[in-house]
């Protein structure tokens, strides 16, 4: 708990280093806490373009059948129905960029100070964060390219190859995040007191 708490009151401090042991309890708190958040919170985001589909189900029986379960919630179209109009799923996405955004606030100075132990420059951190940007900026004009007659495949292929970029650099920093500290003082300053588990 002192870590964490430690972790608040130094949200804004990008200078310095963090071990392990000082970074990984805060890290994984504040993402456990952001992910039970986006989990609560997605259902209702979705809430209206669930209504849209079972509107659009129930106006025409003859094209479209949707089934919610404690399972999960699917639209099934019929053989030779028309294509489902657009739902609005802006409210998805708001949901998703406000989950990435609170992550990156509040694990951006931390995650700063552990590469700091590590000797490196915190804005190798940048380069996950800009490919998940990218691939979120992206995700709905592709899902909005599959509605029309023609989806547009290159954009589908660069934002498959955007987010295995993204999952192998984010891979990367975890690496860098999980290795040892320098023990010695390097130019981002003293090692960190608490050498326990870093």
């Amino acid at each position: 708990m002192r870590e964490i708490i430690r972790g608040l009151t130094l949200i804004g401090r990008f200078t310095g280093r963090d071990s392990r042991g000082q970074f990984w309890p805060y890290a994984l708190s504040v993402f456990a806490v952001f992910t039970i958040g986006l989990f609560v919170t997605m259902p209702l985001a979705m809430s209206s373009m669930f209504g849209e589909m079972n509107a659009f189900a129930q106006a025409h029986p003859d094209q479209a059948t949707v089934t919610v379960g404690s399972g999960g919630y699917s639209v099934q179209l019929h053989e030779g129905a028309e294509p489902l109009p657009d739902f609005d799923m802006t409210p998805m996405f708001v949901a998703m960029a406000v989950w990435v955004a609170a992550i990156a606030v509040m694990t951006a100075a931390a995650v700063t100070r552990r590469l700091h132990d590590r000797g490196l420059t915190g804005w190798i951190a940048i380069l996950p964060l800009a490919l998940l940007v990218l691939g979120l900026a992206l995700f709905p004009r592709m899902m909005n390219s599959f509605t029309s007659d023609t989806p547009d495949m290159g954009l589908f292929g660069l934002v498959m190859l955007t987010n295995v970029a993204y999952l192998i650099s984010l891979g990367g920093l975890v690496v860098l995040l999980a290795l040892p500290g320098q023990p010695r003082p390097n130019r981002h300053g003293p090692a960190p007191e608490d050498r326990l588990i870093g």
